[in-house]
């Protein structure tokens, strides 16, 4: 049983797991230096400014495989 977490699907089909915040259109992101994904979602202040939602486990790009 997953308490207080929601299951996904990315676009390109990868499963994921984050918390009961999550909505479809946050975005998955991997901060520089960072093994773990984050979920965000854009804001008001600028272009590129996001606010993290929650951690997630995203199958495939876990332990730094998202980043060259």
């Amino acid at each position: 049983i997953i308490v207080d977490q929601r299951l996904f699907r990315t676009e390109k089909d990868r499963l994921g797991i984050g918390n009961r915040r999550i909505f479809p259109s946050q975005e998955i992101i991997v901060l520089e230096g960072g093994r773990m994904p984050f979920i965000a979602h854009q804001t008001n202040e600028g272009p590129l400014s996001r606010r993290l939602v929650s951690e997630a486990y995203v199958r495939g790009i876990m332990h730094g495989e998202a980043v060259p």
